[in-house]
């Protein structure tokens, strides 16, 4: 026979059992599916914050994530990529999917990928964009040996020129110029910027520091010019002359497109949901279109934000929080605190 105390023990035990069930089970609280096209800071972010609520599915062109900001750094230590890769797997969950492939169509439920249906009760476009240069976009290889290798081959390249130019005056410019010139200090390194270096990035004091190391160094040459010689096809042309929009011609044995321009990964999507950009169009609750169980963020959408990890991870809180909202049929959703584009 319980006494009352025994009962309470037994309610407080059951409520708490009943709370942690869905992670001892290893099972999500819903069987509704959650699809999230790509990784990256965003895709990723979603699937750690939903995998215990949720089936979560991740479709992407290889099975593991590749962390982006370390490129420059791997450029001239190709083997350092496998300490920044990470397997999909270890962020779905016990029940989630990784579906390796491109996608072929998105439809309102489901999308298709390598002639697999896969329904979603919600959708995450978290697709990301890709550089003018090839070597600084994830790639597509399954086997992370062909990425070093790619990494290898890119790492002679800049070994066998001794003036290297960079177009853009952005943190990939900068950070891989740094990296280049840490690694090959006799090395002749330009940067090519308009509006000089970190000209339209907040990052404080930051650019002046910059320009000043640059500065100090007499292999560095910062150049105060828009060029009109741009590299097409993977982004880089040897032996070339390369002339400004006032101009100015120079030779340079390398002349590297790492000017951040942004080409978003939206191919696969109406075009009635992107922008003339070809950016995704997201309501304030990054929400797409008229959908309300279909969002994204990162750098596919079209917000106003600097494209950077940091707002990539903030977009996937947003959106991991209005999905568990939108399932419960609340209207109250969280909103993206930035000004829209369109």
């Amino acid at each position: 026979i319980m006494n009352n105390d025994t009962l309470f023990s037994s309610a407080a035990i059951g409520v708490m059992l009943a709370s942690i069930w869905p992670f001892l089970n290893n099972k999500p609280a819903s069987n509704k599916n959650v699809v999230i096209l790509g990784g990256g800071f965003l895709g990723n972010g979603v699937a750690l914050l939903l995998k215990d609520h949720y089936n979560v599915t991740i479709v992407d062109k290889k099975p593991y994530w590749e962390y982006q900001p370390s490129f420059p750094q791997v450029l001239t230590n190709p083997p350092e990529f496998e300490n920044i890769v990470l397997d999909y797997r270890k962020l779905v969950g016990a029940n989630g999917r990784v579906v390796i492939g491109e996608v072929e169509l998105i439809d309102e439920n489901q999308v298709i990928v390598n002639g697999e249906e896969i329904q979603f009760d919600f959708l995450v476009i978290a697709t990301g964009t890709r550089y003018p240069l090839y070597i600084m976009d994830t790639g597509d290889s399954e086997d992370t040996n062909t990425r070093i290798e790619q990494f290898q081959e890119f790492k002679e390249l800049i070994e066998k020129h001794d003036i290297i130019t960079l177009i853009g005056g952005g943190i990939v410019s900068v950070e891989l110029a740094s990296e280049i010139h840490n690694t090959y200090p006799e090395k002749t390194i330009n940067i090519m910027s308009s509006s000089g270096l970190l000209g339209k990035v907040g990052f404080g004091n930051f650019r002046s520091k910059a320009e000043a190391y640059m500065r100090r160094n007499s292999n560095f040459n910062i150049v105060y010019e828009r060029s009109k010689t741009i590299p097409g096809g993977k982004g880089y042309l040897e032996n070339v002359h390369v002339e400004t929009e006032t101009g100015i011609t120079f030779f340079t044995d390398l002349l590297l497109d790492t000017s951040g321009r942004l080409i978003p990964n939206s191919e696969a999507l109406d075009p009635q949901l992107v922008n003339d950009r070809g950016f995704v169009r997201v309501n304030n609750a990054l929400q797409v279109g008229s959908y309300h169980h279909i969002f994204s963020g990162g750098d596919v959408a079209d917000t106003p934000c600097r494209k950077t990890a940091s707002d990539a991870k903030s977009h996937a809180v947003i959106i991991s929080e209005n999905i568990k909202l939108v399932d419960k049929n609340s209207e109250n959703l969280h909103g993206y605190k930035g000004q829209f584009s369109s």
